[in-house]
């Protein structure tokens, strides 16, 4: 298998996909939303976090991975700042 730049990629072990798999855009709605990013919005501040938690690993573990996961990381980290920006402040 050959990475973007036509060097020899490793295939990463198997149960990385149990902890966060890339989805396939084919298989339904639902995964090709995830794909784009279309999902995050209807997520809830916790299972953005739980999602980023297990992308975090995957990535740690991953030495060499797929292009989709860095950018899932970008779109997770973007929408946690949006919406904690958006939130208005504790009256104290």
């Amino acid at each position: 298998m050959l990475d973007l730049y036509g060097t020899p990629r490793r295939r990463p072990p198997r149960w990385l996909d149990d902890v966060y798999r890339r989805p396939d855009p084919f298989r339904s709605l639902e995964e090709w939303q995830r794909l784009t990013h279309l999902d995050l919005a209807d997520m809830s501040h916790a299972e953005l976090r739980r999602d980023l938690w297990r992308l975090r690993y995957r990535l740690h573990v991953d030495l060499q991975p797929d292009p989709w996961y860095l950018e899932r990381h970008g779109a997770i980290s973007d929408e946690i700042v949006r919406r904690t920006r958006s939130r208005p402040a504790d009256a104290a």
